[in-house]
């Protein structure tokens, strides 16, 4: 009876110890729950690194990873040890044997130290690819939470999106949901302060404006504020009030600017018509007037062209003023005289120049 149950001790000490027979490709270890397969991860980002890493069982201090695989080649392969929060990587020393079932290895190798718990096979596919696969010696949530929450992996501004992946693997992790709400209070303390800066900003902004108008200042400077003001707060609670003024004042610009072209045509058109008129009558007096002193046009009857030929019929055609000031006119006429330059002298305008024809010929007087 002894020996009887000798036998069966050993029998199912072997059953327990044997290897397993794997029955799909695939790289695997043995988790907690059994031997597992593994998927490779291809994203770095906090989600799929987690769902994809398996707690391992180790064994007589040395890890190992099981191979099914067509055409496996150990020269493929690459074990390492590693911590996401210190950075910290070793490689190993990994042994690749063959198992009785065909198409499979063991690649092990012996752990280096406690305080690198990840561990990560990496299988080069091709000339520029490679497939990695990742377990852990301890608690995977545990582990995940802690690397992420201690803000030292990847970029730190990065955490919150990693508290988030993380949730897509652990919907129910505490730590992880007290961190989620944390960010999201401050972030709505944060808007709002930004809000309070952004309304007393554009408040301020506006008083200056009115301030500006209460001062009197030009339309063109008032037309700037207003823009400005729009261009800044674009949603502000002054911009219905600040687009009518603004879309007021270009209007009255316009209507003013077109009464100032009207008005300016018909003095340069009389200022020329009179000069070639009193040059057609030889009114000295009217030239000496209307002319700047000791000027071309002031000396104009010295000039014998015009004994030769009258000026005839002439017609105001253009005019564009010039100078910093706007205080320079040329003045194009059809006739005789075709152009004339005047000066605007105190709070008048005269003549100083001009160009007449004769014949084929244009002379310049000036």
């Amino acid at each position: 009876m002894k020996s009887i149950s000798v036998f069966l001790m050993a029998l199912l000490l072997w059953g327990c110890s044997s290897e397993p027979e794997f029955e799909h490709y695939g790289v695997f270890v043995k988790g907690v729950n059994g031997h597992q397969a593994l998927e490779g991860i291809s994203k770095r980002n906090a989600d799929e690194m987690a769902s994809r890493t398996t707690q391992l069982v180790i064994e007589d201090n040395r890890v190992r990873f099981y191979i099914y695989q067509k055409d496996f080649s150990a020269d493929n392969v690459q074990l390492q040890q590693m911590d996401m929060v210190s950075r910290r990587t070793v490689i190993l020393d990994a042994k690749v044997i063959p198992r009785d079932q065909a198409d499979s290895y063991v690649v092990s190798a012996e752990v280096m130290t406690n305080e690198l718990p990840i561990f990560v096979l990496t299988q080069k596919t091709s000339l520029l690819s490679k497939t990695v696969y990742m377990a852990a010696a301890v608690n995977v949530e545990d582990y995940f939470v802690d690397a992420v929450l201690s803000g030292k992996v990847g970029n730190s501004s990065r955490k919150i999106s990693d508290v988030k992946d993380l949730l897509k693997t652990f919907p129910k992790n505490a730590r992880l949901l007290e961190e989620q709400a944390a960010y999201v209070a401050e972030q709505k303390k944060r808007k709002e302060e930004l809000k309070r800066q952004r309304d007393e900003l554009d408040e301020a902004t506006y008083q200056e404006t009115i301030a500006a108008e209460k001062a009197g200042e030009p339309n063109d400077v008032l037309i700037a504020a207003y823009d400005y003001y729009l261009r800044q707060f674009f949603d502000g609670k002054h911009k219905a009030e600040f687009v009518k003024k603004a879309d007021g004042l270009r209007s009255k610009m316009a209507a003013d600017r077109k009464k100032q072209r009207k008005a300016e045509r018909k003095l340069f058109s009389e200022l020329a018509l009179s000069f070639a008129s009193a040059v057609d009558k030889r009114d000295v007096a009217k030239i000496s007037a209307i002319t700047l002193e000791k000027s071309t046009a002031s000396r104009v009857l010295k000039n014998n062209l015009f004994d030769r030929v009258k000026v005839g019929s002439t017609t105001f055609a253009s005019y564009k003023l010039h100078g910093n000031n706007k205080d320079s006119v040329q003045i194009q006429l059809e006739g005789g005289i075709f152009m004339v330059r005047a000066k605007k002298v105190g709070d008048k305008w005269r003549i100083n120049d001009y160009a007449a024809k004769s014949g084929k010929w244009f002379k310049n007087r000036g």
